[in-house]
């Protein structure tokens, strides 16, 4: 067998919280890995969280509260964000990113652009997105 290395993630993680509603048999059904480990010490349990691979969304795992709660923090970067602000936005991760202008956040905190390329000085239409970053995604 090889050796460990260490390594940094490069990228962020997309993960859901385990609820009540959630079972092992369900999660199963949902295709969602659970360790052996993980299992006897009761997981699924709520505080675990379940984990998906951000292209491709099959690829679904839990993550124990006790290894979550250790490692990761929750990033919400649109805090920082202006109204107006160059962004690219798209709802899938199989579409293309559309240019546009920031426009907030809706009421389940997604984030928001204007329609048709507009600025607020322009309109007060906007639609949400999925996904939304500064970054052009195109460089």
């Amino acid at each position: 067998m090889s050796k460990f290395k260490q390594y940094t993630r490069t990228s962020i993680t997309e993960m859901r919280p385990v609820t009540n509603a959630d079972t092992f048999a369900s999660l199963r059904k949902e295709r969602v890995y659970i360790s052996s480990a993980d299992a006897k010490t009761g997981s699924p349990k709520v505080g675990d969280q379940i984990i998906r691979n951000s292209e491709n969304h099959d690829d679904k795992w839990l993550v124990a509260e006790k290894y979550f709660n250790k490692n990761f923090i929750e990033v919400f970067p649109y805090n920082t964000w202006e109204i107006d602000d160059i962004v690219w936005v798209r709802d899938s991760s199989e579409e293309a990113w559309i240019k546009g202008h920031y426009a907030g956040l809706n009421i389940n905190d997604d984030p928001c652009m204007f329609d048709d390329q507009k600025t607020s000085k322009e309109t007060n239409y906007k639609s949400s997105w999925e996904y939304a970053t500064k970054i052009d995604p195109n460089n």
